[in-house]
């Protein structure tokens, strides 16, 4: 059986990018991938409307790790400086991940109240359409 872990680890680089796109874009974001190479610390730019104020905007960095690679608290701080920067007018950053995040950088992004969150591989499998089984991903 193939299982969620192993079809995330076996896109290519752009093409997670694009399935974490697809993930905003079905919540009701319009959505757009910068270059990719450069991209500023960002890969999506992910545009909400919302009906009291302006829109919501958020930048999302996608990070492809092993399992034992996890995103590291200097990847949370350098969104956290993008997100705060008047030029990009950003409302909120995400760290999409197909690993985890360490100690440190999960203690950041709870530091950030509302500002930033992640997508670890759990998360990503809930939108794959898997399910926790004991130790397996099932396909639901």
């Amino acid at each position: 059986m193939t299982t969620g872990r192993i079809v995330l680890y076996n896109l290519e680089l752009r093409k997670f990018e694009e399935f974490i796109a697809a993930i905003f874009a079905n919540k009701g974001y319009r959505v757009e991938l910068t270059e990719q190479t450069r991209d500023g610390g960002y890969d999506i730019i992910a545009v909400k409307d919302t009906p009291i104020a302006a829109d919501l905007r958020v930048l999302v960095e996608c990070k492809r790790y092993r399992p034992d690679r996890p995103v590291e608290v200097a990847v949370v701080r350098g969104l956290w400086g993008l997100v705060n920067d008047p030029s990009l007018r950003a409302d909120r950053g995400v760290i999409a991940t197909t690993s985890r995040l360490s100690r440190d950088a999960e203690r950041a992004i709870k530091k950030s109240f509302w500002k930033l969150s992640a997508l670890d591989h759990d998360d990503l499998m809930t939108h794959l359409g898997f399910e926790l089984e004991g130790a397996l991903w099932l396909p639901r």
